[in-house]
């Protein structure tokens, strides 16, 4: 499919800036080996996948980012646990919770130490944040069991608020929040409690202060992810037709030209520049040649082969990469100007659709490189256009002398 519209924020990571989305195929004939061979990378990393896998990578980034904070705090504060239960606790529950909390300080020490030099992302980050949670509701929980002391509910209820916080991804807080809800109602049932439903209550109203917070902290960071997506769709995206931009066009361009290298292939270049546009300016003013330029645009994607990329280059003036020899340059016209005819601007007058196209093609054993290749087809296409208005003058113009001519 041929590239269009927006920046893929899958093309952006691969391209080291931004690339664009797939738009409709055009009607011309692709030479299907170059394609397949120069453009699997692109199309394969375009493919956007599910919403939530992609919020869940978004939540396990920030995960993995507060990790070494998390445990390294969650470690200092065992260790301080560990230190006062000799003088909290009595018997059997002094000797365990002492032991189990020195373990759990120097596990969590360990982690730290572990995820500062190798930082984790993706469900790895999720798993092991949810584990740090069941781990610390764990020593609350045994705590309260082997100590029968029920208002240990109120360490429970700490965690099942701090879980929001630090679990992002949904379903991970989910099942947390369910294995620590589960974990204390087990021991809890096996305490002597007169008023029980004053905890009980206590934990939901903690399960519904854990969910908002969980709720707002998600909703924050997929507003700056949004935020921070247009930003960069705004950098490598033209405003008024939604194709590439200039600097699109070279990063998506670059990644193209890079793949036909290694495989061997040839590159092609259209560059493509809206004849009378200046006049449409002049007369009917600049909204009416925004239009005639959104028209262009719209033919234009519809007229390239699959696996082109297009771009806005600047001003009038459009541009066209892909694998392969491409298209003709009369061809790309004749295509340019028979979709405008059919789908004509709206609100221009006396316009006529003309378009000027110049080629150029990078073959395997040339030395040029992208930027080379995008001077000899912009110089290509002031070649042809200015052939085609000597052949052709305006109406009233004067044939051009034969010694110009020649």
């Amino acid at each position: 499919m041929p590239f269009g519209r927006s920046a893929s924020r899958r093309v952006v990571a691969a391209t080291g800036g931004g690339s664009a989305r797939l738009v409709k195929p055009g009607d011309g004939r692709a030479d299907t080996s170059a394609v397949a061979d120069s453009t699997a990378a692109a199309t394969a990393v375009s493919r956007p996948p599910a919403e939530s896998r992609l919020r869940d990578e978004r939540y396990a980034a920030v995960v993995g980012s507060e990790l070494p904070a998390v445990t390294g705090l969650l470690a200092a504060l065992f260790a301080v646990v560990a230190a006062i239960h000799p003088f909290m606790l009595t018997g059997t529950p002094r000797v365990v919770m002492t032991i189990m909390a020195s373990v759990t300080s120097l596990g969590f020490l360990a982690l730290c130490a572990w995820v500062c030099r190798h930082p984790m992302g993706g469900t790895t980050a999720l798993l092991t944040i949810s584990g740090v949670c069941v781990v610390v509701a764990a020593n609350a929980i045994t705590q309260m069991y082997i100590a029968k002391r029920p208002f240990e509910t109120s360490s429970v209820l700490l965690i099942i608020t701090g879980t929001g916080v630090v679990v992002l991804a949904l379903r991970w807080f989910v099942a947390t929040i369910a294995l620590v809800t589960i974990g204390w109602f087990v021991a809890f049932q096996s305490l002597a409690v007169a008023e029980r439903q004053h905890w009980f209550a206590a934990v939901v109203l903690a399960l519904l202060l854990s969910s908002s917070t969980n709720q707002v902290r998600r909703r924050g960071i997929d507003r700056l992810a949004e935020a921070l997506e247009a930003a960069e769709r705004a950098a490598v995206e033209d405003g008024l037709t939604g194709l590439l931009n200039r600097r699109g066009l070279v990063l998506v361009g670059e990644q193209i030209v890079a793949t036909a290298r290694r495989a061997g292939n040839a590159v092609h270049c259209l560059f493509i520049d809206v004849d009378g546009l200046k006049e449409v300016n002049d007369r009917q003013g600049h909204s009416a040649g925004d239009m005639v330029l959104v028209a262009v645009a719209d033919a234009l994607r519809q007229s390239v082969r699959a696996g082109d990329v297009v771009a806005r280059w600047g001003g009038d003036e459009f541009a066209v990469i892909g694998p392969g020899p491409g298209t003709a340059p009369i061809d790309m016209e004749l295509r340019i100007a028979g979709r405008v005819s059919e789908l004509p601007p709206e609100g221009v007058h006396d316009w006529q659709p003309l378009v000027s196209v110049g080629s150029a093609m990078l073959t395997p054993w040339d030395d040029g490189d992208m930027s080379s290749l995008l001077d000899a087809a912009d110089r290509e296409m002031y070649r042809r256009r200015a052939l085609r208005r000597t052949l052709n003058p305006p109406t009233g113009a004067k044939p051009a002398p034969a010694d110009a001519q020649d």
